[in-house]
C-alpha cells in the first residue's frame, strides 16, 4: 500500500502533465493570434490598395470631366443661333432633293440621322437644329401618323416648324373618315404647312392632298 508521499508525486505529476498541456495550448493559441493578425495586416494593406485606385480613378475621371467641361466653353462651342443654324443648313442635304424612303441606307434616311445625331450634341444645337427634323416630316405606318399628331398637338412650338408632310403608309378603307380627319387637325396644328401628300394609299381621301394652304405665309 502507497503512502502519502506516494500520492503527493502522482498529483505533482499530472500537475506537470497538465501545466505542459496548457503551456502547449497557449503556445497554438498565440501561434494563432499572430496568423491573425498577419492576415488582418493583409486586408488592411489590400483595403488601402483598393482606396488609393479608387482615389486615383476618381482624380482621373474628374480631371477628364473638367477638360471636356472646358472644351465645351471654347467659343466654337458658343457661336450664335444664327450662324449655327447656317452650318447646319449647309451640312444637311436638302429634302428636295431626297425620295422618303424607310429603308435605313436610304439618302433620306441617313439625312434623317444626320440631323439627329447633330441636335443630341448639346442643348444649343438642338435649339438650332431642331427645325430641320420637323421641316419636312414621312409617315411610313399609321401608328407613326398617331404619335405625330400627338406630338403636335402636345407641342404646339413644334408644330409650327412643319412645312411639308407626305404620307408613304397603307390606309385601310374602314379608316378613311379617322384619316380625313388627321388630315384636318394637322392643317390646322401646323402653321407654316404648305405641302400635303399621299404618296402611296389604298382610297383616296375626300381632303385631297395639296400643295397650299390658305393659313400659309
Amino acid at each position: 500500500m502507497l503512502g502519502p508521499g506516494s500520492d503527493r508525486a502522482a498529483e505533482n505529476a499530472d500537475l506537470k502533465h497538465d501545466n505542459a498541456r496548457l503551456k502547449r495550448e497557449i503556445e497554438i493559441l498565440r501561434e494563432e493570434k499572430e496568423i491573425l493578425e498577419k492576415r488582418m495586416e493583409l486586408v488592411k494593406l489590400e483595403a488601402e490598395n483598393v482606396t488609393a485606385d479608387l482615389k486615383y480613378e476618381n482624380d482621373r475621371l474628374r480631371r477628364e470631366n473638367e477638360l471636356f467641361r472646358k472644351k465645351l466653353e471654347r467659343p466654337s462651342f458658343k457661336l450664335p443661333w444664327e450662324i449655327t443654324h447656317l452650318i447646319f443648313q449647309r451640312a444637311i442635304a436638302p429634302c428636295s432633293l431626297m425620295m422618303p424612303d424607310r429603308f435605313s441606307a436610304s439618302a433620306w434616311s441617313l439625312n434623317l440621322l444626320t440631323i439627329q445625331r447633330l441636335i443630341t450634341v448639346c442643348h444649343d444645337w438642338y435649339q438650332a437644329g431642331i427645325s430641320f427634323l420637323y421641316a419636312d416630316i414621312a409617315v411610313y405606318w399609321i401608328d407613326q401618323l398617331h404619335a405625330l399628331q400627338w406630338t403636335l398637338q402636345n407641342k404646339p412650338e413644334l408644330a409650327a416648324k412643319v412645312c411639308s408632310i407626305q404620307f408613304s403608309c397603307h390606309i385601310p378603307t374602314d379608316g378613311a373618315d379617322e384619316f380625313d380627319r388627321t388630315l384636318e387637325s394637322l392643317a390646322n396644328l401646323c402653321p407654316k404647312l404648305h405641302h400635303l401628300s399621299v404618296l402611296e394609299s389604298s382610297f383616296t381621301p375626300r381632303i385631297q392632298p395639296t400643295s397650299c394652304f390658305p393659313h400659309s405665309s
